[in-house]
């Protein structure tokens, strides 16, 4: 089975935050004792603090040993290409067919 580009995003998005959701509902629910109205509050919290450690460690080990990619879920990376001709030039959603088909002049940011 090939995973495409998509799906390892996907899944190398999702893995960090079930571990972080359940990391930060094991403290609350195992180890911190809070009162039922701060519960809530500090488990979402929590839960972004611990999501955004482990993605950033993981990311950061993985970039010196390649392996750790699977602590992300997939040891591989999602591979982004430019697109030949891509234009910078973004058209309004209502665009005509003729918008659309028009020759759009190429964009250089290097001149005025």
């Amino acid at each position: 089975m090939t995973v495409t580009n998509f799906g390892i995003s996907l899944i190398r998005t999702w893995v960090p935050i079930i571990i972080g959701s359940v990391l930060s509902w094991l403290a609350i629910n195992v180890g911190i004792v809070v009162s039922d109205d701060d519960k809530a509050k500090l488990v979402v919290g929590l839960t972004a603090v611990v999501i955004a450690l482990y993605y950033g460690l993981v990311h950061l080990l993985e970039q010196k040993f390649p392996k750790f990619g699977w602590l992300l879920g997939l040891a591989t990376r999602p591979q982004y290409h430019k697109a030949k001709d891509a234009n910078p030039m973004v058209l309004h959603p209502g665009a005509t067919k003729a918008e659309l088909k028009a020759p759009r002049p190429n964009f250089d940011p290097t001149q005025d």
